[in-house]
């Protein structure tokens, strides 16, 4: 979008945020600038027009200038996420395919959260809140994204533990048993264990213990213990019926074939 020319009003909003070197803004921020509440929802609705900036969500702006162009925010989606909600971090299926444990695209931002929030859509990118309670919330890490911008994302080992947790935020069960597969290597087990253990659900450590089953990996002690005590039988695929076999070593109700979890081996 080429850029229109600015009123004398509109121009001392961009030389403020230039100068300030805010890349998002708030109503209140500026009307601090311009140093009057007069007439500000009329200068942000004409400088989005002129697409010198683009509301984010209510009473938040992001603002475009020259150097930076909208290419910086469409490139990569994850640049936006600080400003929407705080404390967070990046995980579920956004998490995966950053690792590389999926190729799938995602169409969402999957952003865990203690506090709830809407969705919200910037340039074409919609961003999802999944609300945690405060003892899930833990296991990310600072990365930094091109240009410096710093994101926090989801350890490898929480993705994993995440994806189990909410596999309806993970494209489902079967895409989080590849995301399993492809960690192998890459992440911890006693992590990942002690991960799922301090989620505190016991549909999650089924889920986990009989999925590394599946894919023949060693299944620490800890996770079974948890089966054993447990007699309520689980379904392995949220998203899908409740009709399917029971297996009793990991109380899961098969609503999802084993050949149908391990069908992306087929493939490569």
């Amino acid at each position: 979008m080429v850029k229109r020319s600015l009123g004398e009003k509109e121009g001392r909003l961009v030389g403020g945020l230039s100068a300030s070197g805010r890349t998002v803004f708030t109503t209140g921020e500026a009307r601090d600038i311009l140093g009057s509440k007069a007439a500000v929802d009329v200068i942000l609705r004409n400088l989005t027009a002129k697409g010198w900036i683009e509301r984010l969500e209510r009473g938040k702006y992001v603002f475009l200038p020259l150097e930076a162009g909208v290419d910086k925010w469409s490139e990569n989606p994850l640049y936006i996420v600080p400003n929407l909600i705080t404390p967070y971090y990046v995980s579920y299926v956004t998490a995966m395919h950053f690792h590389g444990f999926t190729e799938q695209v995602p169409v969402v931002v999957a952003v865990a959260a203690v506090k709830q929030k809407k969705a919200v859509e910037f340039q074409g990118t919609r961003y999802e809140f999944i609300t945690l309670s405060k003892h899930k919330f833990f296991g990310w890490e600072e990365i930094e994204l091109k240009g410096g911008q710093t994101v926090n994302m989801a350890s490898k080992e929480k993705t994993i533990v995440d994806c189990f947790d909410k596999p309806r935020h993970s494209l489902g069960v079967s895409e989080c048993v590849k995301a399993l597969h492809n960690a192998r290597g890459e992440v911890s087990v006693k992590i990942l264990v002690d991960y799922a253990l301090r989620m505190r659900n016991k549909t999650l450590v089924k889920r986990l213990g009989y999925c590394m089953d599946v894919l023949g990996m060693t299944v620490p002690k800890k996770l079974l213990a948890v089966a054993k005590r447990d007699k309520k039988y689980v379904l392995l695929e949220p998203l899908a019926g409740s009709h399917g076999k029971a297996d009793k070593k990991w109380k899961v109700i098969k609503n999802v074939s084993d050949e149908s979890l391990l069908s992306f081996l087929e493939i490569r």
